[in-house]
């Protein structure tokens, strides 16, 4: 979209409807409103001027629900910005979410919608491989692992043998005993075939999530801890 010389792009207390990135020409952020902004004489020397391509504004609005604008933002020359609608942006969080949702400690029996949300957003993702190991037992990581795409093998030694004791396919986890408990891995995990993981560190969850649920998450990853024990040995 393109704008004219102090056009307002959006005022503050307005609502955030897109993300903005500027293409080319010069725009102003003011911290008051567009009547104040109005008043001055010269409004480009009184606040800060921005004219670096992909400069970006408006990034609540793909995280917030009606969001509203904190600054006011006007063209002071010609200018060409990119605007990205939030709906698909929220419809992709919205899928992740469900997805995220689907493991138990993560739920909403434990986490708000909101704080789910905010551990989407700092999903990694991964591709690796099949045959490649995502863990190796006795390591120590600090990433819980989570299956988007393809099947991962828990892999256990009978002697010298490498013997498959589960399969992990689309919104399995793993790691999480590690992640939890500062643990060692518990198991190996290898891709049976190509697969596309998404995963969240310790920082992630302890920066995210209060003490409390921390802890509850760690109740109810307790019994699946035993049960690791028991399929792979101590």
């Amino acid at each position: 979209v393109t704008y004219e010389a102090h056009q307002p792009v959006f005022c503050k207390g307005g609502l955030l409807d897109a993300l903005y990135v500027l293409q080319s020409g010069a725009l102003v952020e003011h911290e008051g409103s567009i009547e104040e902004l109005a008043e001055l004489e010269d409004f480009e020397v009184s606040s800060p001027e921005h004219f670096t391509p992909g400069m970006c504004w408006g990034q609540d609005s793909l995280t917030q629900m009606s969001p509203r604008a904190e600054t006011t933002l006007v063209a002071v020359s010609d200018c060409c910005l990119l605007r990205v609608p939030p709906a698909p942006v929220w419809d992709a969080l919205m899928e992740e979410r469900a997805h995220l949702a689907q493991v138990r400690f993560l739920s909403s029996e434990v986490l708000s919608k909101d704080e789910q949300l905010l551990l989407v957003s700092r999903l990694q993702p991964w591709t690796f491989p099949a045959g490649h190991k995502v863990m190796v037992r006795g390591d120590i990581g600090d990433r819980l692992y989570i299956v988007e795409f393809g099947t991962c093998e828990v892999i256990a030694l009978q002697g010298e043998q490498e013997v498959v004791v589960h399969r992990l396919d689309r919104g399995s986890v793993f790691g999480e005993l590690g992640v939890l408990f500062d643990s060692p891995r518990a198991a190996t995990i290898r891709a049976r075939s190509e697969v596309e993981l998404v995963s969240l560190s310790r920082e992630d969850l302890t920066s995210s999530i209060s003490s409390r649920k921390l802890q509850r998450m760690r109740e109810i990853a307790d019994p699946q801890r035993a049960k690791m024990i028991s399929d792979v040995g101590p």
